[in-house]
């Protein structure tokens, strides 16, 4: 989960990336759902991703990195296998829950002290994917753009972050592999 680079500097690997497929604005509409439960954006379950689909995901992982919990409700995932096919009705239910859950950002001190954080987050997980930022558009983010501003004193050490990882893996928040 977390490890230092040879720079020193502190990294998360991010995996799992086995549906992966090309992309262009003219590619047909899937056939079948694919992904895992939690990462899935509400437009996969119709069977159009793009893009903004990975961007909902990769808010997903912000959003447990930050909180360490998930953004969603386990048991608002429950389909069976042979029913992840878009137009299935499990699925239209799971994209009707989507769009009526309310994230919850008061799960964490985190999303309180940090606004910038708690802005950007919930933009990628938006219901709507037009509401959510490309990834030039997130790189450019407060969030982002000030912490690069800061001078490196002033952030919080490898060491630090390190050691936030190993005692989320210790309270069994995430599991190491």
């Amino acid at each position: 989960v977390g490890s230092k680079s040879s720079a020193g500097l502190s990294q998360v690997k991010v995996i799992d990336f086995d549906t992966v497929e090309e992309w262009t604005p003219n590619s047909p509409i899937a056939k079948d759902v694919v992904g895992t439960d939690q990462y899935i954006s509400q437009e996969a379950y119709a069977g159009k991703y793009s893009p903004l689909s990975d961007i909902f995901a990769v808010g997903v992982v912000a959003y447990r990195l930050l909180s360490g919990k998930f953004p969603f409700h386990d048991g608002m995932f429950d389909d069976k296998a042979g029913e992840n096919w878009v137009g299935s009705p499990t699925m239209a239910q799971i994209r009707r829950r989507l769009k009526n859950t309310k994230v919850d950002f008061t799960v964490h001190a985190v999303f309180r002290d940090n606004p910038e954080a708690c802005d950007l987050v919930t933009r990628m997980l938006a219901y709507a994917q037009d509401s959510r930022p490309t990834a030039a558009a997130a790189l450019e983010h407060p969030w982002f753009t000030e912490a690069r501003s800061k001078s490196t004193s002033k952030l919080a050490s490898d060491d630090d972050v390190c050691s936030y990882f190993e005692d989320l893996i210790d309270d069994g928040v995430i599991i190491a592999q």
